[in-house]
């Protein structure tokens, strides 16, 4: 029986933001957020970051958050993805754990590569932090939407203390 990926998450369209092609549109200070969903379902389909980071962007805190608000994340689509998301969700804020530690603490220790495609895939970011999983090195590392916007979610965690998210 596959186990589901259970968040709560929460999220409106802020004064100030734009419908555009599919989904609602959300100004941050990492760049606008598209949030793609089915209304019909009330699922999330994905999340998306188009534009540059700028820390200077005029927004109102919580606008992401308060723009997912009544819809849900859908199922993972293995039991595997679904303990990894599972596994990420429970960094706290602020905090980096490599792949291969993630590996491990899914019971996996030799399947960094695979957590890293997890990753790869998620759809939800930041919602799902898969911005808190580096590489060994302990670099900033790849990033969907590019190193400098993964380095600004981390930055305004650690300064906060608060899921990036719950705040852009």
């Amino acid at each position: 029986m596959r186990k589901i990926l259970r968040l709560s998450i929460v999220l409106i369209v802020k004064n100030g933001a734009t419908k555009r092609g599919d989904g609602k549109w959300v100004r941050t200070r990492i760049g606008e957020v598209r949030i793609r969903i089915d209304e019909k379902t009330k699922c999330l389909l994905g999340i998306s970051f188009e534009g540059p980071v700028d820390p200077g962007a005029a927004e109102k805190e919580g606008g992401l958050e308060a723009s997912l608000r009544g819809y849900r994340l859908p199922e993972a689509r293995t039991d595997f993805a679904a303990e990894v998301l599972r596994a990420v969700a429970a960094i706290p804020p602020g905090r980096t754990i490599s792949y291969g530690e993630l590996a491990k603490r899914v019971g996996r220790p030799g399947a960094a590569r695979a957590v890293g495609r997890v990753m790869a895939q998620n759809a939800f970011a930041p919602v799902i932090p898969c911005h808190r999983v580096v590489p060994a090195s302990g670099e900033c590392g790849n990033y969907r939407w590019g190193a400098d916007r993964k380095a600004a979610l981390l930055r305004l965690e650690q300064e906060t203390g608060r899921d990036a998210w719950r705040i852009l």
